[in-house]
């Protein structure tokens, strides 16, 4: 899946095709089993409409391949992308499998984990 510049694929819409191997009329291509997201430009997470709780976690294996991009959470957000499974999730049963190649993360918060 490509996120141009031209807006007919976010990175929300990107996510939520790889977790249901299928676009549903989103504007990007139906997942498969591994799926590959190339970022052809920047991306900030700054729409008002896309709360964090709107976000869905990555529930499947993806590949983003950044090509030198960055995904920005506009230090709006608590966090810049989920991986479900972890210590917080309400169902913990079900692990993504996330890989980030040549990309930046930033603008996000962090989440600490409980001391055990």
């Amino acid at each position: 899946m490509n996120l141009g510049a031209d807006g007919t694929c976010t990175l929300v819409e990107a996510i939520t095709s790889a977790n249901n191997d299928n676009a549903a009329g989103n504007g990007c291509v139906d997942g498969s089993s591994d799926d590959i997201i190339i970022l052809e430009t920047d991306v900030v997470l700054d729409d008002p409409q896309v709360v964090v709780d709107a976000r869905p976690p990555i529930t499947t294996s993806v590949t983003i391949e950044g090509q030198g991009h960055i995904i920005d959470g506009n230090g709006e957000v608590g966090y810049v992308l989920k991986i479900s499974g972890g210590p917080y999730d309400a169902v913990p049963c079900i692990g993504g499998d996330l890989t980030l190649n040549n990309v930046t993360i930033t603008g996000g918060g962090t989440m600490l984990t409980p001391e055990t």
